[in-house]
């Protein structure tokens, strides 16, 4: 959600600049604030846009106030960024959802290797940031069940009647797991694409690759074969 669209941030810098003319900056949000109330905008999330753009009184508002583009706090950003991409599939990643694949990750047959799941379970990376339904090791990263929504912090490699990442993600989606309802086709060809070289009866774990650099903070998922 914008917070602030760009004719309302050059509002708020005229606004801002007229009364600076007339009294000094008291190096507080004084002015601003005084504009985000008369305009009806929520006051702390305004304060927080502020703060997040080099802007914390209001002579930096006049300095620092991008006046081109739409605003929105970060944490929004986040937050529209895991809605459309709540598995974290690496933007580098190129997928081909007109392929056919043959093998996809089910609990073991072994009750060893399934802490909460029974066997034969398909098993879906869980999205980031899902809380699960049962404790798992602390962090470990996990699988989620098609089937029971329980974690499982192994999956095997099984065989499977050759299906298009189209087809898969919606039956993923199809059976009704609030944590699995955003499985789109992009994030099943990824998925496959991690599988589909593993021999038969290979065990693999998932996690995030987590960075924080110049860009920002960002999190790619991983699924690796697991060294047993």
């Amino acid at each position: 959600m914008i917070l602030l669209t760009e004719q309302q941030a050059n509002d708020l810098i005229t606004f801002v600049e007229d009364k600076l003319t007339t009294k000094s900056c008291n190096h507080k949000l004084t002015f601003a604030m005084q504009w985000a109330k008369k305009n009806k905008i929520d006051l702390e999330d305004f304060e927080d846009l502020m703060l997040e753009q080099g802007c914390g009184c209001d002579c930096e508002v006049v300095l620092n106030l991008p006046d081109e583009g739409d605003l929105e706090l970060e944490e929004e950003k986040e937050k529209n960024e895991d809605n459309i991409n709540p598995f974290k599939i690496p933007a580098i990643f190129v997928e081909d959802l007109s392929k056919l694949y043959d093998k996809a990750l089910f609990t073991s047959d072994d009750l060893d290797y399934n802490i909460h799941t029974s066997p034969n379970e398909i098993l879906i990376p869980a999205p980031y940031g899902y809380k699960p339904k049962k404790k798992m090791p602390r962090g470990d990263w996990f699988f989620i069940s098609s089937i029971s929504e329980m974690p499982n912090g192994l999956g095997f490699v099984k065989q499977i009647e050759p299906i298009s990442a189209i087809e898969f993600s919606k039956k993923i989606r199809n059976s009704n797991i609030e944590c699995l309802k955003d499985f789109s086709p992009r994030a099943a060809s990824y998925y496959f694409s991690r599988i589909e070289l593993q021999q038969i009866g290979n065990g693999m774990w998932c996690h995030f690759l987590e960075r924080t650099g110049i860009g920002g903070f960002s999190a790619d998922l991983k699924i690796n074969k697991a060294v047993r």
